[in-house]
């Protein structure tokens, strides 16, 4: 099998996700990472079904939209429920989850001015991202028994939540407190269980020279 993953060079969870499980699960894969102006082109070319990335390319048909591409690739890795419909579901309702949180920067992120971007955030900060992180908090810690998100095994799941935390308390984001979910203890001891493996330190050093 050929694959081929196109995205920008970022470790957005979008794109990470998908990227860590092929690279966890020992599947071989082309990581093309583009510019904006070699995703321009890839637009004017039509390569795109619905200009965005990512996309995935597998034997030379295009799978695009970021959480049908982690389902695929946390199928074929290992790291996506295959036996329990229910574990299933629930990792798709965090995938569901992370992406909706997400959207909660949307509007900031187009935001030319840069004062208007901050107070934005800062209002985002205050109000909005403390109900999400508080209500991810109350779901992640209903898996009493385990680290992860769900089940007792690593998902597709774990990476997307780790990615997203990793983001939000970045610091790139202006306007968002570093330390916005330190006072989660459950969302901070997932981060860090997640952050701290081995292979995914290897994976951030060599690809963005973070330790």
């Amino acid at each position: 099998m050929n694959i081929r993953f196109i995205y920008f060079d970022l470790p957005f969870w979008r794109a990470e996700t998908s990227r860590l499980a092929l690279f966890l699960g020992g599947i071989p894969f082309d990581d093309i990472r583009v510019t904006s102006d070699g995703f321009q082109e890839m637009k004017a070319n039509n390569q795109l079904p619905y200009n965005q990335l990512p996309i995935l390319e597998v034997d030379g048909r295009v799978i695009a939209q970021s959480l049908a591409i982690a389902r695929f690739c946390g199928k074929k890795s290992g790291f996506y429920p295959l036996n329990s419909d229910i574990d299933a579901a629930l990792v798709d309702e965090l995938l569901d989850t992370v992406s909706q949180v997400t959207e909660l920067f949307s509007q900031s992120l187009s935001e030319g001015n840069l004062q208007k971007k901050v107070n934005m955030r800062q209002t985002i900060a205050m109000h909005t991202l403390p109900m999400w992180l508080e209500l991810l908090e109350r779901r992640v810690a209903a898996n009493s028994d385990s680290i992860y998100c769900v089940g007792s095994k690593t998902t597709i799941a774990d990476f997307a939540l780790w990615r997203l935390l990793g983001w939000i308390s970045s610091g790139k984001l202006e306007g968002i407190p570093s330390d916005c979910f330190d006072r989660y203890s459950r969302l901070r001891d997932h981060f860090d269980h997640i952050d701290g493996n081995a292979e995914i330190r290897t994976w951030m050093r060599h690809n963005y020279d973070l330790d």
